[in-house]
């Protein structure tokens, strides 16, 4: 395996939650914020809707959280060739490692809407600082395994 691939690996993972959450999670949450034929604009307002505006930006902030590391891995595959081979045993310890981690994240935007771990998520300042020490977290987990 090249290095080019072992760079790759993490990608689809996060391509994958980028797009299960723009297409999935964000506008499900928004239908309540929406005027339609039960709320037509300028009528009441809606009881649910600041819990659904939470969500839809927690997820949409998460998205902003992966979206860094996987700029950088799209650009790494290409540029940045540091490693020889992969062997199968690494290839198992960062999908399992990366994987629990990303999962990790996941759930933060998934369960909740409020908790120290989503103070963070509060700022789009917080969003991408915690984009960066994601990606230097899942750098230092590729030169400990690999």
């Amino acid at each position: 395996m090249s290095t080019q691939i072992r760079f790759e690996l993490p990608d689809p993972a996060y391509e994958a939650y980028t797009w299960l959450l723009q297409d999935e999670f964000i506008p499900a949450a928004q239908p309540p914020l929406l005027a339609g034929p039960d709320n037509p604009p300028g009528g009441q307002a809606i009881p649910e809707a600041a819990a659904c505006g939470r969500r839809a930006a927690l997820t949409s902030r998460t998205n902003v959280v992966f979206s860094i590391p996987m700029l950088f891995y799209m650009g790494a595959a290409r540029h940045y060739t540091l490693f020889g081979e992969a062997g199968a045993g690494s290839i198992v310890a960062i999908t399992i490692i990366g994987g629990a981690i990303i999962a990790a994240i996941e759930l933060n935007a998934l369960a909740g809407s409020q908790g120290p771990t989503k103070k963070p998520l509060d700022t789009v300042g917080g969003a991408l600082w915690s984009g960066f020490i994601l990606t230097a977290v899942l750098f230092i987990l590729f030169m400990i395994i690999f």
